[in-house]
Parts: C-alpha cells; structure tokens; sequence
C-alpha cells in the first residue's frame, strides 16, 4: 500500500515540475523554507490525497518530497544547497531546515522552462 501511494505522489510532482521550476527560478538564489515551500506544494498541487501516514503526516509529506525532488533529483544534480539539522524525532536522519537554487539549479530551471531541455 505504502509503494502505491508513493508512486502516485512522484507521478504528481513529475506532472507539476514546471511549475516547481518556475517558482524555484523566479526566487532565485534567496534562502528558503523547506517546510513552507513543501506545505505550499501540498496546498496549491493538492497533494495531500498521496500523503498516507495518518499518525505523522508532516513527517510523510517533507520525508516524501526530500526523497522524491531534493535527494534523487536537485541535490544528486547540484541544483540546490540545503542548509541541515539533526531530526528531533529520528534522531538517524536530518531534516532539510532551508534551501536555495545554485547557479546551475538556476541555469538549469531555465532551460527546462524555456527551451524543452527536460
């Protein structure tokens, strides 16, 4: 059950990319909040229907997309740094407290909005 809702959560954020691009590159290298831009991801993509763990579904939804879009995709390319700190709850992982696009992120979002690169 796990793996179908995750694997609906990564289709949605795949449908969604440019729009995630196009605000990533309009704030440009400007240090941001990584719970606000994931609850603001969950409220305007209407994410919460993927979002399965009805005990601690913060945890899922920020879990889910550090996995999905920041540790499988922009960090694993170089398209953002994160700036990191020691989860109170699991204390065996971190959790992303802010980020930014780099230089490359921005060049990057660029060329995937506007020249059909990805």
């Amino acid at each position: 059950m796990v793996k179908v809702f995750f694997n609906y959560f990564a289709e949605k954020l795949q449908q969604v990319q440019k729009d995630m691009w196009a605000a990533l590159l309009k704030k440009g290298e400007i240090w941001q909040d990584y719970k606000q831009f994931c609850f603001s991801l969950r409220d305007y993509f209407q994410l919460s229907p993927y979002i399965h763990d009805p005990y601690d579904p913060e945890h899922d939804l920020l879990f889910h997309i550090r996995l999905i879009l920041f540790d499988r995709n922009l960090l694993q390319l170089g398209c953002v740094e994160v700036m990191e700190e020691t989860n109170k709850k699991y204390h065996w992982d971190k959790n992303i407290v802010k980020f930014k696009p780099t230089q490359l992120g921005l060049y990057v979002f660029h060329k995937a909005l506007f020249e059909n690169y990805l």
